[in-house]
């Protein structure tokens, strides 16, 4: 199902407080290329403040 509703989207973002792109993509770059592979997009990195990550996802469970 992955393959069928990934494929619309232009992007896959990535956010991280605590850098894990960037940790990742210099100790295992084949990691992100393998999963933006079988996405079929790329993958965006967006730096963003823990506190602002965790307002997200308390908005998130809110709705639920």
């Amino acid at each position: 199902m992955a393959n069928e509703t990934f494929p619309q989207n232009d992007a896959a973002i990535l956010l991280g407080p605590f850098n894990v792109f960037e940790d990742v993509a210099l100790s295992d770059p084949e990691e992100f290329l393998e999963f933006s592979d079988f996405m079929r997009i790329p993958i965006e990195p967006v730096d963003i403040h823990l506190d602002r990550l965790k307002n997200l996802l308390a908005q998130t469970l809110r709705r639920q």
